[in-house]
Formats: C-alpha cells, structure tokens, sequence
C-alpha cells in the first residue's frame, strides 16, 4: 500500500507536465488526508497527455476505461475538466470534483470516500 509521501514520490517520479495531469480518486483523497493509503497511483490527464502515454510506453495496457502503466502501478484516465488545486507542488483533483465522479456509485468504497469527503468539508467550513 502507498502511503503519503510514497504518492508523492511516485507522482514526482513519473515527471508529467503539471499543466496536463493531476492525481485523482483515491490518490488524491491520500494527499488531501482523507485516506490514510492506497493500491495504486490513480491520475487524470489531458486528451494529448493520454495519446503521448499511449504511444510512448511499450508496457502499457488499455482497457475500456484506462491506461495501465509502470506495471500498471499507474492507472491514467482521459478526463479534461476535473477541478485542480496543488499540494505539496502537485496537481490534485479538488474533493468537491473527486465527489461529483463518484456520486451515484453504488460501490461501497466510493460511498466511503463520499462519506468521508463530507465529514471533511463540515469540519473545513466551520473554521
């Protein structure tokens, strides 16, 4: 499991344009402090960000939704439109935007982070 500063290691590793990616679901959810680790480094990218990993990694594997690579310890999703903030110099999908992905899921882990990500927003308005 990947914990805080592994994601950051990892994200700062794999050297992308800030301007066309941004960690999302469950990794951005480690670098907002809402979970304490997760399986794999999750990122959104731009239309051309996508097509270059595409072409430029002999490794990787598609499937319907996304891009595996690193030994498919990265998962890249095409996603323009996500809202971004930086942590730690990284780009990072807003939770207000992970939330809105993930409203609507019936997957017990997503109704968690939603869960979690709601707790998080009350305790952040009342300062």
């Amino acid at each position: 499991m990947l914990k805080r500063d592994d994601v950051i290691d990892r994200l700062h590793d794999l050297n992308l344009p800030a301007n066309e990616y941004w960690a999302s679901a469950r990794t951005a959810l480690v670098l907002h402090g809402v979970r304490y680790d997760t399986e794999s480094i999750e990122i959104g990218c731009t239309s051309t960000l996508y097509k270059e990993l595409l072409e430029n990694n002999d490794k990787a594997n598609k499937d319907e939704e996304s891009l595996h690579i690193k030994d498919g310890q990265v998962i890249v999703k095409e996603c323009d439109g996500d809202e971004v903030e930086y942590i730690e110099d990284l780009p990072v999908a807003t939770l207000n935007s992970i939330k809105k992905h993930k409203v609507g899921s019936k997957n017990p882990e997503d109704i968690k982070d939603i869960e979690l990500i709601d707790k998080l927003t009350i305790i952040l308005d009342s300062f």
